[in-house]
């Protein structure tokens, strides 16, 4: 384990003492949410945290063209935050060890804060969000980087949250599931399994190192143009609308879920934890049926690493958003109708392969596999994608063109690859 070894002897320590227990309850179970009959959804009783509806999708783009679905309705901005300090010349980032009712192993490693404006707002009544009032007042840190970004857009409604970065000066008590770490640790934590949650990958996406020389193919307004030409042909129709009117999706007292038990349920959690806001509480929850597979393909051209990107449509987005070469979930039982899934599987030169959580808060058990493999064969695509460069990627993120799953996965990427992050 190397230079880590402190950091799971401390997570197996706060595991070891963190109580926490969560079971599958019926939705009909579920305390203090109901079903509003008049807008046809599930909420909770404040009319805060999260709506769980359907959403109705019309489009003239990809192969799928029509359908409808559950989406989570939650149009407020949430903050995803990460506390740094320098201490002798190198930045330390101050992670959390985290339990979410979602987590497959309960304990992952997540920002300083991830909390809803829900959550910090204290619409629970139970205990202030830790470290909130560094993000949220100027005057107690220097922020280095703050960027709102998209959730994932195949089960949010237009979710956004702000992915920040700060620096503060000086000590302060931390508590016991807190813990600096440098970004060589964190790479190294990147090659475990479901051990940094989605919402620090995501932050951590924010600040990527870049290249010093790249040899794009395309240049960045000919990518620019391509984004811009693709948004103005796309049409999408998309409005929320009653669970009941979902079309192919069962409602019952226990679940929803499709008729063809495949991509997700709707399911109820029972949670307790000592170290939440709240000691316990119930909510709804998507569970996954099979993992999914987010994947780039990449290919030396011209002495440069390019990596093939999907202009790819959400439900929960009103336009086109970038993704990686593959985005889906099933993967292997796709692979005889989805194009590109076969050169993941049969790959020989892999550059980053570890399944991950996604967020354990609104998903349960839901894992990804992330992907990263270079080839040498001369492919055919469509105009749905683009060969871009590294430094073309990180530029797009900046602007927040991609979405989670690409930002996440070239987190893992550079992380890995020791080019670290621009504030180290």
């Amino acid at each position: 384990m190397g230079n880590i070894d402190h950091i799971i002897n401390w997570l197996i320590e706060r595991s070891n003492v963190i109580k926490y227990e969560v079971e599958e309850i019926p939705l009909f179970e579920l305390k203090e949410w109901f079903y509003n009959k008049k807008i046809g959804c599930l909420e909770h009783n404040s009319g805060q945290f999260f709506k769980v509806c359907g959403v109705d999708i019309s489009t003239n783009y990809g192969i799928i063209q029509k359908w409808s679905q559950p989406i989570i309705f939650q149009p407020e901005i949430g903050v995803l935050g990460i506390i740094s300090k320098i201490e002798n010349s190198m930045r330390k980032y101050l992670l959390q060890a985290k339990m979410e009712p979602g987590n497959i192993n309960m304990l992952q490693l997540s920002p300083t804060v991830q909390a809803t404006k829900s959550n910090y707002s204290r619409v629970h009544k139970g205990k202030k969000t830790l470290f909130i009032d560094y993000f949220l007042e100027s005057d107690k840190s220097r922020i280095l980087v703050d960027r709102l970004q998209y959730e994932q857009g195949s089960m949010f409604y237009g979710k956004i949250n702000r992915n920040m970065l700060i620096e503060v000066y000086g000590e302060f008590e931390l508590p016991s599931d807190f813990c600096w770490m440098s970004s060589e640790e964190i790479g190294e934590l990147l090659n475990f399994e479901n051990m940094i949650n989605m919402d620090t990958r995501s932050v951590f996406s924010c600040f990527l190192h870049k290249d010093d020389i790249e040899y794009p193919i395309n240049s960045f307004n000919d990518i620019l143009n391509w984004i811009s030409y693709l948004r103005s042909k796309c049409i999408i129709y998309s409005k929320i609308i009653p669970l009941s009117s979902l079309n192919e999706w069962k409602i019952t007292s226990d679940s929803i879920y499709h008729f063809n038990n495949s991509f997700f349920s709707v399911i109820g959690v029972k949670v307790f934890s000592d170290t939440r806001e709240v000691p316990s509480w119930t909510q709804p929850i998507f569970k996954k049926v099979n993992p999914g597979l987010s994947g780039f393909l990449s290919k030396d051209i011209n002495g440069t690493i390019h990596y093939l990107v999907q202009a790819k449509l959400e439900a929960g987005k009103k336009t086109i958003y970038l993704a990686p070469t593959v985005q889906c979930s099933d993967y292997e039982s796709k692979v005889d109708s989805e194009i590109f899934i076969k050169y993941f599987l049969d790959c020989k030169n892999i550059l980053y392969d570890k399944i991950q959580s996604e967020e354990g808060g609104r998903f349960y058990h839901y894992q990804t596999r992330n992907m990263v493999v270079l080839i040498d064969d001369d492919i055919e695509i469509s105009s749905h994608y683009k060969w871009m460069t590294y430094n073309q990627i990180i530029d797009l993120i900046d602007h927040g063109y991609f979405n989670i799953e690409a930002r996440t996965l070239m987190a893992c990427l550079n992380t890995i690859k020791k080019k670290r992050y621009c504030y180290d």
